[in-house]
């Protein structure tokens, strides 16, 4: 088995239109739950979280005059990742699941 951490910290893309933020100076944006819009996708979100009176969930607004990207990045920190796990064998794989199992189990025990 091998472990690999990928770092997207500094990777900003939107959760709606997938357009990638990292390197623009555009300022707008929120974030409502776990997703962020960028300025782009703004509008239409907004319209849409109003006609069915969700507007309570936005969590944050991005300050006039400072880009998405760098607000998102300031919220998240540029610490986080991704694990990517490859096995050699589906033998590996089978017995990396057996284990995750025993461990869900030990916790739900607790």
């Amino acid at each position: 088995m091998k472990r690999e951490k990928v770092y997207i910290g500094e990777i900003v893309v939107c959760d709606k239109c997938n357009t990638d933020l990292t390197n623009s100076d555009k300022s707008g944006g929120f974030i409502c739950g776990s997703y962020a819009y960028c300025p782009f996708c703004e509008k239409d979100v907004l319209e849409s979280l109003k006609k069915y009176n969700e507007e309570h969930l936005i969590n944050a607004f991005c300050p006039k005059g400072v880009s998405f990207a760098e607000w998102i990045q300031d919220i998240r920190g540029k610490e986080v990742h991704s694990e990517i796990i490859s096995f050699d064998s589906f033998k590996e794989l089978q017995s990396w699941f057996e284990d995750m199992d025993d461990e869900i189990k030990r916790l739900k025990d607790k």
